[in-house]
């Protein structure tokens, strides 16, 4: 949901499409998995292996997860439109 948020910000500027779409996952992973992954990983807490294989399994589900919520942003947006 967070990614569609950010998307719908983006729109305006970049224009809407799958390019923004990932642009804004991309942020997404960033806040959410990579921040957070160093931040693990500068406390000692885990493993540096361990962290990079669940950022790069973070970046695999969230850009379809964002794809997917803009997919269905736009659909209802059409919805909506027309009545």
């Amino acid at each position: 949901m967070v990614g569609v948020w950010i998307y719908v910000g983006m729109r305006p500027r970049l224009g809407g499409g799958p390019t923004t779409a990932l642009l804004a996952g991309l942020l997404v992973w960033t806040a959410g998995r990579l921040c957070v992954a160093f931040d693990m990983f500068a406390l000692g807490v885990f493993p540096w292996q361990l962290l990079a294989g669940q950022s790069i399994l973070g970046l695999v589900a969230i850009l379809p997860g964002v794809l997917t919520d803009v997919w269905i942003y736009k659909e209802y947006d059409l919805i909506r439109t027309k009545v």
